[in-house]
């Protein structure tokens, strides 16, 4: 791929506050959202590429393409995407905007057609953050589109809207906020978070934190839990998967299914109607798992 530096309106900028930060973010997702489909034959794309210096951390918005974030052997945070046009929009209108505030990266399209005539639109068809050693990644957000994100570090917040992400290895925490989506996290320090429609699985054994979901799937490989954690979901099936290292106690619930526990996961087992509960080893903190029309499922790892 032959990228090319195109700086002028797309040169790193740096803003006094966060405030302005977060503000220019949200101008720039606002304006994504009208973009209205027309033939193939009236999109044009070109390829960018920016290095961008002495930064501790990075976020960024990765909107309806595909976003990758990764490591690298480089100094600096290195962006490349594919930026795309269509209709009355130009591609130097379609830009990507890399805001700098006290120490902190934050990476987003941005279109600058103003007022158009007839159809118009832009955006990322993909976006590739490189993250070199001792650089955080704090935040990824995804609206319609797809996510990679391994080999880095941070405290990661993963905002999804009907898309799907896949967090490989990551150093850290993983909260995810999504409405509609996907995940699936492999090897990370810790998982949290909550999911309106979508599925959540964790296939390598990691600490849980609270957890909501209201339609959809959850499937957790659990080595250790946050004191008092409590899982939750409305419509929605419930697979937790232990290992045979944790010691815990259980309070296990459905209304409307069926609370399963496979042979030599706890042990000690009380079944009163659709409510269980359970120790494991010696006992210890508590899981907490509330469904309201769904089964749970707990197995070994």
């Amino acid at each position: 791929m032959n990228w090319s530096d195109r700086l002028g309106d797309d040169s790193t900028t740096a803003r006094p506050t966060r405030r302005q930060l977060l503000g220019t973010a949200g101008i720039a997702l606002t304006a994504l959202s009208g973009c209205i489909s027309i033939g193939a034959a009236d999109r044009r794309t070109t390829d960018v590429q920016y290095d961008v210096s002495d930064v501790e951390s990075v976020s960024l918005a990765g909107g309806d393409g595909e976003t990758t974030v990764e490591s690298w052997g480089g100094t600096a945070v290195r962006i490349q995407a594919t930026k795309y046009a269509v209709g009355e929009t130009d591609l130097d209108d379609v830009t990507v905007a890399r805001d700098v505030s006290d120490g902190h990266l934050s990476v987003a399209a941005k279109r600058d057609d103003g007022v158009t005539i007839g159809t118009a639109g832009g955006g990322l068809e993909s976006l590739t953050v490189k993250v070199p050693d001792g650089v955080a990644v704090t935040g990824v957000t995804i609206d319609d589109g797809d996510a990679t994100v391994d080999g880095v570090a941070g405290d990661l917040s993963l905002s999804i809207d009907d898309g799907t992400a896949e967090i490989g290895a990551f150093e850290g925490p993983v909260r995810v906020d999504g409405d509609d989506g996907e995940v699936t996290a492999d090897s990370v320090d810790s998982v949290s978070g909550r999911l309106d429609d979508g599925t959540l699985t964790v296939t390598e054994p990691t600490t849980i934190g609270d957890i909501e979901i209201d339609d959809g799937n959850l499937d957790l490989a659990v080595d250790g839990i946050d004191d008092g954690t409590t899982i939750r979901a409305d419509d929605a099936d419930v697979t937790v998967r232990l290992d045979s290292s944790l010691a815990l106690d259980l309070d296990a619930r459905t209304d409307n299914g069926q609370v399963s526990v496979a042979d030599g996961v706890l042990d000690t087992v009380e079944t009163d109607g659709n409510e269980t509960r359970g120790r494991a080893g010696e006992g210890g903190p508590t899981l907490d798992i509330k469904v309201d029309d769904g089964a749970i499922e707990l197995e070994a790892l």
